[in-house]
C-alpha cells in the first residue's frame, strides 16, 4: 500500500481526531456533580455507604474526564494511534516497555481482523470496534467528525483486503507488455 503525496487528502493522510465536545463537557459535569456530592457528605461527618457511593462514582467520573479530556486519535497510513496526552504527561513522557505504554495505544491496519460497528439512536453518532487478529479491540466512539473516522476505517480496512487478495499487479517498467 503506497502513501499519496503531501496535502492529498487521501486515507493515508495523518490527522488527528478528539472526543466530541459533548462527551467533553458530560463527563466534567459529571466529575463536578460527584465531586461535590461527596464533599457535601464529607462536610456533614457522613462516611456511611453513601459516602463510599459517591466516592465510587466520583472516581469513576474523574476516570471519564481523563479519557474524555486526554484521548486522541491519530490516524495515518500504516494504522491509528490511541494517545491519553493527560497520562501520558502523568507519567513524565514515559510509558511502559511493550508495544503499549501508559496512555498510548497502536494498532496497525494489516492487525485488524474485522470491524464491528454500532449505530446507536438516529443522531447519536456511533462506535466502531477494531478487532485484531491477536489482542484486545479497540473503540472509537465518541469522536468528532466520527463520518470521517467512519470513511477512514472503511478505507484503510479495504486496501488491507485488496492487498491480500492481491489487488491489481502493475508489471516493473523493464518488463515486455
Amino acid at each position: 500500500m503506497s502513501e499519496p503525496a503531501a496535502g492529498t487528502g487521501g486515507p493515508a493522510a495523518r490527522r488527528l481526531f478528539r472526543r466530541t465536545l459533548t462527551a467533553r463537557l458530560t463527563s466534567l459535569v459529571a466529575l463536578l456533580l460527584f465531586g461535590a456530592a461527596v464533599a457535601l457528605r464529607a462536610a456533614a461527618g457522613d462516611f456511611g455507604a453513601g459516602f463510599i457511593v459517591v466516592t465510587a462514582l466520583a472516581l469513576a467520573a474523574l476516570a471519564g474526564s481523563i479519557s474524555a479530556w486526554g484521548d486522541r486519535f491519530v490516524f495515518d497510513h500504516d494504522g491509528v494511534t490511541r494517545e491519553n496526552a493527560l497520562l501520558v504527561w502523568l507519567a513524565g513522557g514515559r510509558g511502559t516497555v511493550g508495544r503499549d505504554s501508559l496512555g498510548r495505544r497502536r494498532l496497525v491496519w494489516r492487525d485488524v481482523a474485522r470491524v464491528q460497528a454500532h449505530r446507536p439512536p438516529r443522531g447519536m453518532g456511533g462506535a466502531l470496534f477494531l478487532v485484531p487478529y491477536r489482542g484486545r479491540r479497540m473503540a472509537l466512539d465518541a469522536i468528532e467528525d466520527f463520518d470521517e473516522v467512519r470513511r477512514r476505517v472503511e478505507d484503510a480496512v479495504a486496501a488491507v483486503a485488496a492487498e491480500r487478495a492481491g489487488g491489481v499487479s502493475t508489471p516493473p517498467a523493464d518488463r515486455p507488455r
